[in-house]
């Protein structure tokens, strides 16, 4: 491409920002996913029955997120600060403090890695029943 022409977008956004005029915005109608949640135990191995809930740290109350293997998607299109329960049975239940910001079209999505600890506690109580 010839330099006259590669010259020329730099100069028109230039002018269209110097004059108040921003750039449509093509935005898709596809919710992001807030905070993409991966769980797994201390081998790298999926564990059983996971359960994974969010909330909005203004919120009382819990959702489900959803599960894909051993990936969850928590919330979509929602920003702020949100708290990630990760429980098992026989693992020590996390809490996870995300906070998801605002883009332009769609919120910023978050990853979170989970490992979780076996609780020996409540596995040796299984054993004895």
């Amino acid at each position: 491409m010839p330099l006259p022409r590669l010259l020329t977008l730099p100069l028109f956004l230039s002018i269209l920002v110097a004059t108040g005029c921003e750039p449509e915005l093509n935005c898709d109608l596809i919710a992001a996913v807030s905070v993409q949640v991966h769980v797994q135990d201390h081998a790298g191995e999926e564990i059983p029955e996971v359960q994974v809930r969010y909330r909005l740290s203004t919120d009382d109350d819990f959702t489900d997120c959803i599960q894909q293997e051993q990936d969850w998607s928590c919330g979509f299109e929602e920003s702020g600060t949100l708290e990630i329960e990760v429980s098992a049975d026989f693992y020590d239940t996390q809490l996870h403090e995300v906070i998801v910001s605002s883009g332009e079209c769609h919120v910023i999505g978050q990853q979170l890695e989970v490992t979780l600890e076996q609780n020996n506690c409540a596995l040796m109580e299984q054993e004895r029943a």
